[in-house]
């Protein structure tokens, strides 16, 4: 008897250690955060500003993101929500500036006292003189998946994505 009360303590406890941890894969992590990124992109800005698709095309802003967010976690980092969710922030901030100091545009639009107008130089310049938005930094896990929410531990493995980015990028 004591045997099987043991037996049925540990089980209880691995069922609720499942319940407070999460397993993700760095690279669903990153299609995820490039794909609802890219979807929070106006059109003035991915298409008309960016180049989306043309000059930055798919593959090398996953790369970027890659690069500024998904080189942030590591195989076994073992992570709060808060922290994850920072990390992504940061991430995505570095890449805007760095966007912003890197890409020079053309753009021709209405400025701010409703004249058109041409505009040739940095992206930063461009998005201030127009008032045009970049695009969301600030996720929270459960706008990436809505089964991320309530665990107390991410841990993060450097497996392959059960998805791939287009059936992610899909999902936005």
């Amino acid at each position: 008897m004591d045997y099987l009360y043991i037996v049925i303590c540990i089980l209880k406890n691995n069922k609720n250690m499942s319940q407070q941890e999460i397993n993700i894969s760095i690279q669903e992590l990153v299609y995820r955060v490039s794909a609802a990124t890219r979807g929070s992109m106006s059109e003035e800005f991915s298409d008309d500003l960016i180049g989306y698709g043309w000059q930055v095309d798919e593959d090398t802003f996953l790369n970027d993101v890659q690069q500024y967010v998904g080189d942030k976690f590591d195989d076994g980092d073992i992570l709060d929500k808060e922290m994850v969710e920072q990390l992504i922030y940061e991430g995505l901030l570095n890449l805007e500036n760095f966007m912003l100091d890197f890409y020079e545009v053309n753009y021709e639009g209405e400025n701010e006292e409703g004249e058109d107008e041409e505009f040739t130089g940095k992206l930063k310049d461009c998005l201030n003189k127009f008032n045009i938005s970049s695009f969301k930094k600030e996720w929270k896990l459960e706008e990436l998946v809505q089964n991320w929410d309530g665990y107390e531990d991410y841990i993060f493995n450097d497996s392959e994505s059960d998805e791939s980015y287009d059936d992610i990028f899909g999902e936005y």
